[in-house]
């Protein structure tokens, strides 16, 4: 079983109150940075010309990544999701074989339209989390953010279908390891939707999740038993959903009850915004 890890950090803010992001190329160290690479290979060649630009982001491009805990989280921008020809999945069969030391690898994408879109969501997620590993780098033309920019408000506009989107993979999925990983995602996503409730307000921000806790639990101290299991559950995730489907969907609840309480009523965005 592995321990919760008391640690993270939030981002730094410069002169300005802008947000300054601490990830860098040049902070993906060996044996790291073979596995991106390598990664970076399988990517280019199953998304060919459709892609425009690919990127790292979470604790790697950060110099923080722990082996065996750490993942490998790539995000691709296309030119378009209109092709005639659907999007292969990702073939990463034997890579954790090959880089044992990665927990996991995963990839999503959204197209440029979305990036240059009217909604703000990914390009804060690029802007201060992420590096480019492949194709023109998009975040030097995305303008820098504060903690009062209105993020919060849009991602709890597309967070209800995330859930319902959970639920319905981990019903539909047989596999003890595959219900396990959508487990940890969704808690991952908790956590990280707890310090975006609260980001306005501690005027800080940070996707860590032990301090994303920490800062969630600080404004609301009655739900801080919920979002700790929430932080055990990112830490060593179940596969029995008798209890876990139950939990996600009171929690999913409260939260959007929280978010009508703090920014009024939200209309939802497409559900195709998830990915």
């Amino acid at each position: 079983m592995n321990e919760i890890t008391k640690s993270g950090t939030f981002l730094d803010v410069d002169e300005h109150g802008y947000l300054v992001s601490d990830a860098a190329f040049d902070k993906i160290l060996p044996p790291w940075s073979e596995a991106v690479d390598y990664a970076r290979q399988l990517e280019v060649h199953r998304l060919g010309d459709r892609l425009h630009s690919l990127y790292l982001r979470g604790s790697v491009p950060r110099g923080r990544a722990l082996a065996g805990r750490s993942d490998l989280d790539l995000f691709a921008v296309l030119f378009d999701d209109n092709s005639s020809q659907p999007t292969a999945p990702p073939q990463f069969d034997g890579f954790l074989f090959r880089f044992p030391f990665v927990a996991s690898i995963e990839s999503s994408h959204i197209t440029l339209a979305n990036v240059h879109g009217p909604f703000h969501y990914y390009r804060f997620v690029m802007k201060v989390s992420a590096v480019c590993i492949h194709g023109e780098d998009l975040l030097p033309q995305i303008p820098p953010y504060t903690t009062d920019a209105p993020i919060a408000e849009e991602w709890f506009r597309i967070f209800p279908h995330l859930v319902d989107q959970f639920v319905r993979d981990f019903d539909e999925s047989t596999n003890h390891d595959a219900k396990k990983r959508l487990c940890h995602d969704m808690m991952k996503a908790f956590l990280r939707a707890g310090m975006l409730l609260v980001m306005k307000r501690q005027s800080a921000y940070t996707r860590d999740l032990y301090p994303s806790y920490q800062c969630f639990s600080k404004y609301y101290p009655a739900q801080e038993p919920a979002m700790r299991r929430c932080l055990e559950l990112a830490v060593n995730p179940e596969s029995e959903g008798q209890r876990l489907l139950p939990f996600v969907t009171d929690f999913a609840e409260w939260m959007r009850h929280a978010t009508e309480a703090e920014f009024g009523a939200l209309e939802l965005l497409p559900a195709e915004l998830v990915r």
